[in-house]
Parts: structure tokens; sequence; C-alpha cells
């Protein structure tokens, strides 16, 4: 527009005004000047590349991390101890791939769990349960229904899990007894529970859980069993122990294949 026809509309240096310009009107860049942009000048659905960000380190959460830096890995952590078990009783051992509680019947115990998370796609554990007179077990717990032991001050802490049947959340495990003789898992899909006996409690016991393609398995030693198909929730795997009894883990991992 000529400036001869913005003076004939009374507009001159400084005095143009935000309703004078047409809604449509496409304006450089380089013609706003340096503007100071607040938080509230963003539209709340404003879709912002991650790349026009600078996060400081006390902006970093869980959401802003990649997937991989919590994968599954064949260590444990995070133990709590139970039934008096005190600084003279190692739960951890074997360079942190077992869990160990050999204190007899009843006796000074713990948990642990394995360090990081399934995610929602394809994982493997592979691992053994203790044959003895306790009950060895792992379980697996959605976060929302996983308590932080560790995070307790004193005193024993009974369970890692608020809930072994948590109301619309899953929850399983596998478990072993040599004096029962028994060996089953259990498995909570949110309202109803599945449950059945498979080997000999004191048979060879190096098992594996896994999931491949929203289908979880669980070898026991001798056969296969589907647990739960269209699976993708994310668990926190840990151990469960009535001395005596044992978990070894032998390998843990969040994957991208499809292979046991």
């Amino acid at each position: 527009m000529a400036i001869t026809k913005l003076k004939a509309l009374g507009v001159t240096d400084g005095t143009l005004t935000n309703t004078q310009i047409n809604a449509s009107a496409a304006i450089a860049k380089s013609k706003l000047g340096a503007l100071d942009i607040v938080n509230a000048d963003v539209n709340a659905s404003a879709a912002i590349a991650g790349s026009k960000l600078t996060l400081s380190n006390d902006q970093i959460t869980r959401d802003n991390l990649d997937t991989k830096l919590n994968q599954l890995e064949p260590v444990w952590t995070d133990m709590v101890t139970l039934s008096s078990a005190n600084h003279t009783h190692q739960i951890i051992d074997e360079y942190g791939r077992r869990v160990n509680a050999q204190n007899g019947n009843n006796g000074p115990s713990g948990r642990a769990r394995i360090r990081g998370e399934t995610g929602t796609g394809n994982f493997r554990v592979k691992f053994q349960l203790g044959t003895l007179w306790g009950w060895s077990e792992i379980h697996f717990a959605v976060p929302s229904n996983y308590n932080d032991a560790t995070k307790h001050n004193g005193g024993d802490y009974p369970t890692y899990h608020t809930a072994s049947q948590p109301t619309g959340k899953i929850h399983f495990f596998v478990a072993n007894n040599g004096s029962n003789n028994i060996r089953y898992f259990n498995y909570w899909n949110g309202s109803s529970v599945s449950t059945q006996s498979t080997v000999s409690g004191g048979t060879s016991n190096t098992m594996n859980i896994w999931r491949s393609d929203g289908t979880i398995y669980w070898y026991d030693s001798s056969s296969t069993h589907t647990l739960a198909t269209s699976s993708t929730d994310n668990f926190i795997v840990y151990a469960g122990l009535q001395s005596p009894s044992f978990v070894r883990l032998l390998d843990a991992s969040s994957y991208a294949g499809k292979a046991q």
C-alpha cells in the first residue's frame, strides 16, 4: 500500500494499531522486530518441535528421556529386608545376579527388583527359582501397583505390590516350592485370575518369561504356556522370597526382536 494512502487513512509513523491490520495480512518476521514472547503468548495446543527447545537439567523428566535409558538390565537392585533381616544377612549375591535367603524356615529374608522396566513392547527375563523349602517367586507389576519400599525408613516392609489383585490392572507371578513339590503361575487380568500348576517343584528350574508381539509366554523348564495376549503393559519385575529360597537372574532385556 502506498504511503500516501496510509496517510489518508490517518496512519502516521508509530500509530498503526492491531485493529488496522487485516487478519489475513502476511507480515514478514523481520518486520516484527525483537518481540519478548512469554509463556502466555503460546497457545496451549501449539505444536513446537523438540529441536526448538533447550531444556535445563531441572526440566528433564522421565517422559523426556529415551525409553532405552530405562530398559531391563540383568541385575537386582532396590533391596529391602524382611522377617528381621539386618546387615549380617547378605540378600543379594553372585555379583548382583541372585537374591538369596537361606536362613532357616521362615527366617530373615528380603526382596529386590530387576533394574529398569519391561516397556510396552517385547522383553525377555530368563531366571532360575529355588527348589528349597520356601517359596521362590518372580512378580510382574505395573508401575501404578508398585510401592517402592526403599523409600520407607526403618522396619520391615511386607511387599512391593500394593495389591495382588488390583482392579483394572495386570499382576502376575511364577512360584516354585521344593517342600510342596509344586510350580505354578498366577495371572490376574484386572478382574479375574487364572492359575495352573505345571511341573514338579524339584525339577530343572531354568525358565523364561517373554513377550513377543503382545503375547506373554512362560517356559517352565519343560513346557511353554501362554499367559496373555494383546498385552501392552509396562512392568516392574521383582523377586519374592520365603526363606530358604532364591531367584537367580540369568538374563533380562527389553528388545525389538521376536525370538525367545
